[in-house]
């Protein structure tokens, strides 16, 4: 932001509105509004989650049931369900990264999301199985 000098050297300069080229320079406005990306993220991992309990319950009744009620079990799988979530954090770094660079199309942002979660689901369906 410039700033417009007045004809008294005491007086504070008044602000000017930037010009559209400093708009357009500045590090601070970079045209990408993050908060939907984050919301549309944030909706997508109560629905993440919710899958994942229902495969961690469901492939724990059917294959082994008796561990359901063991504290040994339920260790490793609240560790990995606060890796999985850390790890969903890549989603919407990726797709903000994307959308700056101007190369993020809304069809990534399902494919992203169905790839981690197969990943995951797969992954937690191991993590059973090898408990």
């Amino acid at each position: 932001m410039s700033l417009k000098s007045t004809s008294n050297p005491y007086s504070s300069p008044s602000p000017v509105e930037p010009t559209e080229e400093e708009k357009s320079t500045s590090l601070g406005t970079v045209g990408v509004d993050f908060v939907p990306i984050i919301r549309r993220w944030e909706r997508l991992r109560v629905f993440c989650n919710c899958i994942l309990i229902f495969v961690v319950l469901g492939t724990t009744s059917t294959v082994v049931p008796g561990r359901l009620t063991r504290i040994e079990f339920w260790v490793p799988v609240v560790i990995g369900g606060i890796f999985s979530n850390l790890c969903f954090l890549l989603g919407p770094a990726i797709e903000a990264y994307g959308t700056w660079f101007q190369v993020w199309n809304s069809a990534f942002t399902a494919l992203l999301f169905l790839a981690g979660l197969v990943l995951t689901v797969l992954l937690a369906i191991l993590s059973i199985a090898t408990l």
